[in-house]
Protein backbone atom coordinates (compact mmCIF):
# COMPACT_ATOMS: atom_id res chain seq x y z
CA UNK A 1 0.00 0.00 0.00
CA UNK A 2 1.01 3.65 -0.68
CA UNK A 3 0.98 6.10 1.90
CA UNK A 4 -2.04 7.70 2.15
CA UNK A 5 -1.25 11.74 2.41
CA UNK A 6 -5.10 12.68 2.04
CA UNK A 7 -7.32 14.02 4.85
CA UNK A 8 -9.59 11.19 5.37
CA UNK A 9 -9.37 7.42 5.53
CA UNK A 10 -9.88 5.29 2.43
CA UNK A 11 -11.43 1.85 1.33
CA UNK A 12 -10.46 -0.56 -2.15
CA UNK A 13 -12.06 -3.95 -2.72
CA UNK A 14 -9.93 -6.59 -4.69
CA UNK A 15 -10.83 -10.05 -5.92
CA UNK A 16 -8.13 -12.95 -4.97
CA UNK A 17 -8.93 -16.50 -6.36
CA UNK A 18 -12.16 -15.08 -6.85
CA UNK A 19 -12.80 -14.20 -2.93
CA UNK A 20 -13.34 -10.03 -2.47
CA UNK A 21 -10.72 -8.65 -0.18
CA UNK A 22 -11.74 -5.50 1.43
CA UNK A 23 -8.40 -3.26 2.66
CA UNK A 24 -9.34 -0.12 4.79
CA UNK A 25 -6.48 2.48 5.34
CA UNK A 26 -5.81 5.28 8.05
CA UNK A 27 -5.18 8.50 6.72
CA UNK A 28 -1.95 10.37 8.11
CA UNK A 29 -3.09 13.28 10.12
CA UNK A 30 -0.88 15.91 10.13
CA UNK A 31 0.54 17.81 13.51
CA UNK A 32 2.06 21.33 14.26
CA UNK A 33 4.52 21.62 17.12
CA UNK A 34 2.89 24.81 17.89
CA UNK A 35 -0.96 25.75 18.20
CA UNK A 36 -0.73 28.97 19.70
CA UNK A 37 1.86 31.71 20.38
CA UNK A 38 1.87 34.89 22.75
CA UNK A 39 4.54 37.76 21.40
CA UNK A 40 5.74 40.76 22.67
CA UNK A 41 4.69 44.30 21.12
CA UNK A 42 8.44 44.19 19.41
CA UNK A 43 7.46 41.46 16.89
CA UNK A 44 10.59 38.90 16.37
CA UNK A 45 10.21 35.86 14.30
CA UNK A 46 9.44 31.91 15.62
CA UNK A 47 9.04 28.80 13.98
CA UNK A 48 6.79 25.80 13.56
CA UNK A 49 7.29 22.41 13.04
CA UNK A 50 4.83 20.48 10.92
CA UNK A 51 4.72 16.70 10.98
CA UNK A 52 2.50 15.21 8.41
CA UNK A 53 2.90 12.79 5.16
CA UNK A 54 2.34 14.75 1.56
CA UNK A 55 1.02 18.31 0.72
CA UNK A 56 0.58 20.80 2.85
CA UNK A 57 -0.57 24.60 2.93
CA UNK A 58 0.20 27.74 5.26
CA UNK A 59 -2.52 30.36 4.92
CA UNK A 60 -2.54 33.47 6.36
CA UNK A 61 -5.58 35.85 6.33
CA UNK A 62 -5.47 38.79 3.73
CA UNK A 63 -6.50 41.27 6.06
CA UNK A 64 -3.38 39.73 8.35
CA UNK A 65 -0.69 42.08 7.16
CA UNK A 66 1.59 42.32 10.28
CA UNK A 67 1.99 38.17 9.87
CA UNK A 68 4.58 36.76 7.07
CA UNK A 69 5.80 32.86 6.58
CA UNK A 70 8.18 31.65 5.47
CA UNK A 71 6.53 29.28 2.80
CA UNK A 72 3.09 29.00 1.67
CA UNK A 73 3.06 24.98 0.94
CA UNK A 74 5.43 22.36 1.54
CA UNK A 75 5.70 18.31 1.50
CA UNK A 76 6.04 15.83 4.67
CA UNK A 77 8.10 17.37 7.51
CA UNK A 78 9.10 20.80 7.43
CA UNK A 79 9.34 23.92 9.74
CA UNK A 80 7.67 27.15 8.73
CA UNK A 81 9.39 30.70 10.20
CA UNK A 82 6.76 33.19 11.25
CA UNK A 83 7.85 36.86 11.20
CA UNK A 84 5.45 39.38 13.22
CA UNK A 85 5.72 43.25 12.83
CA UNK A 86 6.07 45.19 15.92
CA UNK A 87 2.73 45.94 17.23
CA UNK A 88 2.30 49.86 17.28
CA UNK A 89 -1.37 50.16 18.26
CA UNK A 90 -2.54 50.68 22.01
CA UNK A 91 -4.56 47.56 22.02
CA UNK A 92 -3.39 43.73 21.64
CA UNK A 93 -4.06 42.07 18.80
CA UNK A 94 -4.93 38.19 17.14
CA UNK A 95 -5.42 36.46 14.32
CA UNK A 96 -5.36 32.83 13.56
CA UNK A 97 -3.73 31.24 10.52
CA UNK A 98 -3.79 28.04 9.01
CA UNK A 99 -1.04 25.19 9.01
CA UNK A 100 -0.88 21.87 7.69
CA UNK A 101 -4.91 22.26 8.15
CA UNK A 102 -3.83 22.72 11.71
CA UNK A 103 -5.63 26.72 13.11
CA UNK A 104 -2.39 28.52 14.83
CA UNK A 105 -3.32 31.36 16.98
CA UNK A 106 -1.33 34.46 17.34
CA UNK A 107 -1.46 36.91 20.04
CA UNK A 108 0.90 40.03 20.14
CA UNK A 109 0.35 42.35 23.45
CA UNK A 110 0.14 45.88 22.58
CA UNK A 111 3.09 48.26 24.52
CA UNK A 112 2.03 51.62 25.49
CA UNK A 113 4.05 54.32 25.65
CA UNK A 114 5.57 55.18 29.15
CA UNK A 115 7.47 58.41 30.07
CA UNK A 116 10.19 58.56 32.63
CA UNK A 117 8.79 61.09 34.75
CA UNK A 118 4.69 62.33 35.13
CA UNK A 119 5.41 65.10 36.86
CA UNK A 120 7.79 68.25 37.69
CA UNK A 121 7.41 71.06 39.96
CA UNK A 122 9.58 73.86 40.69
CA UNK A 123 10.70 77.70 41.52
CA UNK A 124 9.92 80.27 38.86
CA UNK A 125 13.43 80.78 37.49
CA UNK A 126 13.39 79.55 33.61
CA UNK A 127 14.48 75.99 33.64
CA UNK A 128 14.75 73.19 31.06
CA UNK A 129 14.87 69.46 31.88
CA UNK A 130 13.99 66.11 29.88
CA UNK A 131 11.27 63.04 29.86
CA UNK A 132 12.35 59.77 28.37
CA UNK A 133 9.68 58.36 26.03
CA UNK A 134 9.44 54.43 26.30
CA UNK A 135 7.57 53.08 23.04
CA UNK A 136 7.05 51.60 19.82
CA UNK A 137 5.59 53.59 17.06
CA UNK A 138 4.35 57.12 17.44
CA UNK A 139 3.66 59.64 19.48
CA UNK A 140 3.73 63.56 20.02
CA UNK A 141 3.82 66.22 22.78
CA UNK A 142 0.43 68.28 23.20
CA UNK A 143 0.44 71.41 25.32
CA UNK A 144 -2.63 73.29 26.04
CA UNK A 145 -3.43 76.77 24.22
CA UNK A 146 -3.58 78.30 27.40
CA UNK A 147 0.08 77.29 28.79
CA UNK A 148 1.56 77.52 25.44
CA UNK A 149 3.49 81.12 26.10
CA UNK A 150 5.44 79.44 29.03
CA UNK A 151 5.94 76.46 28.03
CA UNK A 152 7.68 74.87 25.25
CA UNK A 153 8.75 71.10 24.08
CA UNK A 154 10.90 70.10 21.16
CA UNK A 155 10.70 67.36 19.75
CA UNK A 156 7.35 67.85 19.54
CA UNK A 157 6.58 64.21 17.60
CA UNK A 158 8.81 61.06 17.63
CA UNK A 159 9.10 57.66 16.81
CA UNK A 160 10.10 54.43 19.35
CA UNK A 161 12.24 55.51 22.50
CA UNK A 162 12.75 58.74 22.33
CA UNK A 163 13.89 61.95 24.53
CA UNK A 164 11.81 65.24 25.21
CA UNK A 165 12.80 68.72 26.57
CA UNK A 166 10.72 70.54 28.29
CA UNK A 167 11.19 74.40 29.01
CA UNK A 168 9.65 76.82 31.23
CA UNK A 169 10.35 80.24 30.73
CA UNK A 170 10.24 82.82 34.32
CA UNK A 171 6.94 83.24 36.23
CA UNK A 172 6.60 86.19 36.98
CA UNK A 173 8.76 89.85 35.94
CA UNK A 174 6.58 92.64 38.19
CA UNK A 175 4.74 92.09 41.90
CA UNK A 176 1.18 92.08 39.63
CA UNK A 177 2.14 88.83 37.76
CA UNK A 178 3.50 86.91 41.15
CA UNK A 179 1.41 83.77 41.49
CA UNK A 180 1.85 80.05 41.32
CA UNK A 181 1.10 78.55 37.77
CA UNK A 182 0.45 74.48 36.67
CA UNK A 183 -0.85 73.03 33.79
CA UNK A 184 -0.66 69.42 32.40
CA UNK A 185 0.85 68.33 28.67
CA UNK A 186 0.49 65.10 27.20
CA UNK A 187 3.75 63.42 26.23
CA UNK A 188 2.82 60.16 24.02
CA UNK A 189 -0.37 59.69 25.28
CA UNK A 190 0.09 59.69 29.21
CA UNK A 191 -0.48 63.08 31.17
CA UNK A 192 2.63 65.21 32.47
CA UNK A 193 1.67 67.71 35.28
CA UNK A 194 4.03 70.87 35.50
CA UNK A 195 3.77 73.33 38.58
CA UNK A 196 5.97 76.51 38.71
CA UNK A 197 6.16 78.70 41.67
CA UNK A 198 6.39 82.13 41.41
CA UNK A 199 9.26 82.91 44.44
Amino acid sequence: LDANTTSSNRTAVINIAGVQHTITQAFYSKSISLKSYSAAAVGGSYAVSVTGLGDWDVLVPSNVAWVTVSRESGNGNGNVTITLDPNTTSSNRTAVISIAGVDHTITQACQPAGISRSSYSGSNAAVSYQVNVVAVGDWSVSIPTNASSWVTATPLSGNGNGTVTITLAKNGTTVKTHKNRSTKITIAGRSHTIKQTWK
